[in-house]
């Protein structure tokens, strides 16, 4: 008897849904970071395809106890549908993907504006270059009487 289940279909089933409780927050977590950095479909299968076996194996053991007459299914399937599909799979998954979205919007103005600072500055430092140039096309080096000016 493993879980509470006597059967081994249970137990087989129980020991993925217990693992996923204790890991699964975790890997949705970076499933929801790869699909927002990675847009595409591979992560998007993965992410779905990836708690198919602890959170359906719950669902098969809540269809197996459909047959008991008096159970309390009811509550037992909206728990699962609150925690197991809503906290530990969804949430972290929403949380991850939102939490890189907003920390790449965030980056990218400031990223453009380094870019532009950037090539204002190599701008700057080719027109100082040309002004240098003496009259053979080299670069002349300032005497004492220009530096003191500047």
């Amino acid at each position: 008897m493993m879980f509470g289940g006597g059967e081994g279909l249970q137990a087989l089933v129980l020991l993925p849904a217990l693992l996923w409780f204790m890991g699964g927050p975790f890997i949705m977590l970076a499933m929801g970071v790869w699909c927002a950095r990675r847009p595409g479909r591979k992560p998007r299968l993965w992410s779905v395809l990836l708690p198919a076996a602890p959170v359906g194996g719950l669902l098969v053991l809540f269809l197996l106890r459909l047959q008991d007459p008096g159970s309390r299914w009811w509550d037992d399937f909206s728990g699962y549908l609150l925690w197991y599909v809503g906290v530990i799979t969804a949430l972290p998954w929403l949380l991850g993907w939102g939490v890189t979205r907003i920390v790449r919007a965030v980056r990218a103005p400031r990223a453009r504006r380094l870019a532009e600072l950037a090539v204002l500055e190599e701008e700057e430092r080719a027109e100082a270059g040309e002004a240098a140039a003496g009259p053979g096309g080299g670069t002349a080096e300032a005497g004492p009487a220009e530096k003191a000016a500047e």
